[in-house]
Order: structure tokens, then sequence, then C-alpha cells
């Protein structure tokens, strides 16, 4: 959406249309086959990549037989991460992934003039919610911003040319002029 002639107004609108997304039976709709075919792909990939963990993860012991090695092929020695645990495993990195990757998009839309409300209500939260001390996420944003206004107030400092912030689970998200 291109901006519009105020910030004033460019939120107004955001707040308009998130609210006709919210009540329209037709954008709700729209909006759940999206994550549905999103969730879809997750779920084939996460999935193939949940057995390939799998067999990757299996030990095979070696037996040496008149010199030769054998590799018995019985399941019993199939003891790698079983792959429904592991497609478990790929969808909670995925989701911790996924947070950083709504961390970062909403810090930049907020730096971009977009208001803490729109971002926050497209979040369905409550600004005042998600910008406090306690929402580890909401945390997570107000650095990314701080990050992203320090650089831009020293355009000519190439100490602020690359600026590592860390998030609150520990990654390390680098900003880069």
């Amino acid at each position: 959406m291109a901006r519009l002639e105020s910030p004033q107004k460019h939120t107004r609108d955001n707040m308009r249309v998130l609210k006709e997304i919210e009540n329209s039976a037709y954008y709700s709709k729209l909006m759940h086959n999206m994550v549905l075919d999103l969730l879809d792909q997750v779920d084939e990939a996460s999935t193939d990549l949940a057995k390939q963990l799998e067999a990757e993860t299996a030990v095979m012991p070696i037996q040496r037989e008149n010199g030769r090695i054998v590799m018995p092929l019985s399941p019993e020695y199939d003891n790698g991460l079983c792959h429904h645990v592991a497609q478990v495993l790929l969808i909670s990195e995925l989701k911790k992934a996924l947070d950083h990757e709504l961390a970062v998009v909403a810090a930049w839309a907020i730096h971009q003039g977009d208001s803490k409300n729109s971002v926050a209500k497209a979040m369905h939260k409550h600004a005042s919610d998600l910008f406090s001390k306690r929402n580890l996420i909401g945390g997570d944003i107000q650095r990314l911003c701080a990050a992203h206004d320090a650089m831009e107030e020293h355009p000519d400092d190439s100490r602020y040319d690359k600026i590592a912030v860390k998030l609150h689970d520990g990654f390390i998200y680098e900003i880069l002029r």
C-alpha cells in the first residue's frame, strides 16, 4: 500500500482495512485459506524433512564377519529420532524462526512509519500489551526499532553500518545499512 498524505491518515486507513478483514466473511475466508495453504506446504515439507532426519540420525551398528563389514538391516537397529518427534522438533524450530521474522517485519513496519497500533492490531494484540515489558516479542520489536533509529541518527558513522540486536531467546539479528 502506498504511503498516504499523512501518518495519521495512513494509520486510519490501515485500521479500517484491518477491521474490514476481521469483520468481512470474504476476507476472513481468504486469510483462512492462505494460512491453510501455507500450513499444507509446511506439513508436507516437515513430513519429508522429518523422515530424512530420522534416516540421518539412525545408528546402525557395524559388525565384522570374516574381516568384512556387515550392516544389519533389522528395524531394531534403526534407533534414530522418530519421524513424528522430528516433525514436532522441526515445527517448533519453525515457530521460533517465525517469531524472529515477525519481530523483524513488525519493527521494519514501525520504522517505516506505520503506527504501533496498526502493527499490534495486525498481530491480533493490543498495543499496550504487545509493547509491555512482559511481552517477549514486543521487547524484540522495541530493540529492533531502536537499532533502526540509531542507524538512521548516524548516517555517516560506519560503526552503525551493521548493528547486532540480541533477541529475547539469545538469537542475534544483524541489521545492515
